[in-house]
């Protein structure tokens, strides 16, 4: 099979990873015989967690393992868009469960499924723990990645023990924070200034390299490496001069991904092409199956100084990225249905449905698939809270589509896949 430039690129980004030994030795269980079936690596954002996955990639590839990389951002969350990508990723002769298991089983080496950006599974985490990962042949193993803790059900359903594992990816030492500034030609003095204040935090020394912050490093406040961050992504945009850059990337933070289609709606006076590249070249942005993404703590800052300091150009944006999407999802295929429909969420500024499909903060429900004896419950919650003709609408829904209500530890939670 020829190496593509995306497999050259996932092997450089290994070699640029400083430290984690420890972590890798402690990943490295995947492999064994007697070894956990399912490890959970989580993590705030901007930590290096993708940066990990990549490196122990590569490194298990390298032992004859087959590591299958999924993102799930670019994935619907859905049984049936879940296996539509599995197949398509593993080469199962068909997207069903069956075909998967049967195309995995029959693979020699032992396989590692890693699910990367796993907090935009939510709606999916209880089918898979319940019917995919069981029905696996034993030969496969599952890496989820992603910002959050996982939910305790993993570790108290009786079997888990012992197959289940988590790590927490913290900031990196100081020996290897020094190493990463070392390999960007930064002199010790200046780098030990900007270690003072980003902690280790990967993205933090990132961005203040971009920036060039190092000369003012002991004037910010590190209270949290989250403030650290939303204060280096507003200097880093001050330090971006040039003003097509500046458009492009202000521009960008209202979408959930970045096209050339979207940029030409967005931007109708700029050169689509020019903008793509300007926004590919920043160093917290990267290249996804969807499109360019911004780092989701770069993007939540800069969005947020947009919307209060020109109100007016990021509802003019939002309406561009409306528009865009309303007419060009008439020619969609199905396969790119969803992507779509995730691009039009995201637009939404309802915070209780837009933090299911994108999570900003730790998780605050769980959703399980409804049983028969969760019919009580349902509609004394719905009474309590929705009124009769709601509760009535719920009844019917149950009555017709009962495989859609989803129980959740707060309020009863349902969605319709189309």
């Amino acid at each position: 099979m020829a190496v593509s430039i995306g497999d050259r690129l996932v092997r450089q980004a290994a070699t640029e990873l400083v430290g984690r030994a420890k972590e890798l030795a402690i990943l490295a269980q995947l492999l064994e015989p007697e070894g956990p079936l399912v490890y959970h690596l989580h993590g705030v954002g901007g930590i290096g967690k993708t940066s990990l996955l990549a490196l122990f990639a590569a490194q298990s590839r390298a032992q004859g393992c087959r590591v299958v990389c999924l993102d799930c951002r670019s994935i619907e969350p859905t049984e049936a868009g879940f296996l539509h990508d599995v197949a398509a990723a593993t080469g199962a002769t068909a997207p069903t469960l069956s075909a998967i298991v049967e195309h995995l089983g029959a693979a020699d080496p032992l396989t590692v499924l890693a699910l990367d950006t796993y907090e935009s599974f939510r709606l999916l985490d209880a089918w898979l723990r319940q019917v995919f990962i069981p029905a696996l042949p034993d030969n496969v193993r599952l890496l989820l990645v992603g910002r959050e803790a996982p939910l305790m059900v993993w570790l108290t359903t009786p079997g888990w023990h012992g197959l289940f594992r988590t790590l927490t990816l913290g900031p990196l030492d100081e020996d290897d924070a020094y190493a990463l500034l070392e390999q960007a030609s930064v002199p010790p003095l200046q780098a030990a200034q900007i270690n003072r204040f980003a902690r280790g935090y990967p993205l933090a020394l990132r961005l203040a390299l971009a920036a060039g912050a190092q000369n003012q490093a002991s004037q910010i406040d590190a209270a949290t490496r989250q403030r650290v961050v939303e204060q280096l992504s507003r200097r880093y945009l001050a330090e971006v001069h040039d003003p097509l850059t500046r458009r492009v990337l202000q521009a960008a933070t209202v979408m959930r991904r970045a096209t050339r289609g979207l940029l030409r709606a967005v931007l109708p006076d700029l050169d689509a092409d020019d903008a793509y590249e300007r926004l590919r070249a920043l160093p917290f942005v990267e290249v996804s199956r969807d499109g360019l993404v911004i780092h989701d703590v770069v993007r939540q800052a800069l969005a947020a100084d947009l919307l209060a300091a020109d109100p007016s150009a990021y509802r003019a944006y939002r309406r561009a990225v409306w528009a865009y999407l309303r007419d060009d999802v008439q020619q969609a295929t199905r396969t790119e249905l969803w992507r779509y429909t995730a691009d039009m969420l995201y637009l939404l500024e309802a915070p209780t449905l837009r933090e299911v499909f994108f999570p900003t903060d730790s998780t605050w429900f769980a959703i399980e698939p409804a049983r028969a004896d969760d019919w009580d419950a349902i509609m004394a919650i719905s009474s309590r809270h929705d009124g009769p003709e709601a509760t009535a609408l719920l009844a019917s829904w149950w009555r017709t589509h009962p495989r859609l209500c989803a129980m959740g530890n707060t309020r009863w939670s349902a969605s319709i896949v189309s």
